[in-house]
């Protein structure tokens, strides 16, 4: 069930929730089941063997970053969030105490991301919790 809510895709034109295949050859969206139009898929985040679609509202709690935690909602340790001035780019906002650590493909250096601060989505961004490391995708 947690990869099942892990995978709902929202519907850019009538918000229904969709599903996300990571098995299908369709990664580039679908068709919405309730206005039968088209829709994106949005960044995902591969965290080990797990897919988490990064919908406007997603967090990611403790089970998604470390696999000792089997089940953890306890509290959110990340949550998307859109650019406060520049309403296209969106990011990961670090809701934990600990630092991560994050690097993209245009810059392979790896920079900190303070509690509270946000690292920028874009395809290729690896991001270091700590216990695992995920990858952003388109």
């Amino acid at each position: 069930m947690i990869r099942l809510r892990d995978s709902v895709v929202c519907c850019q034109e009538c918000g229904a929730e969709n599903f996300y295949d990571r098995d299908s050859a369709a990664h580039a969206g679908g068709i919405c089941w309730s206005c039968q139009r088209r829709y994106r898929l949005p960044f995902r985040i591969r965290i080990g063997r797990n897919v988490v679609v990064l919908n406007h509202d997603t967090q990611l709690f403790p089970h998604h970053v470390d696999d000792r935690r089997p089940y953890d909602f306890s509290a959110a340790v990340a949550a998307v969030n859109r650019h406060p001035t520049e309403p296209g780019l969106w990011g990961l906002r670090n809701l934990s105490k600990e630092s991560w650590y994050f690097q993209t493909a245009a810059d392979p250096a790896p920079q900190q991301v303070a509690p509270g601060r946000t690292a920028a989505l874009a395809h290729g961004t690896r991001i270091n919790f700590g216990a695992s490391v995920g990858e952003v995708r388109e």
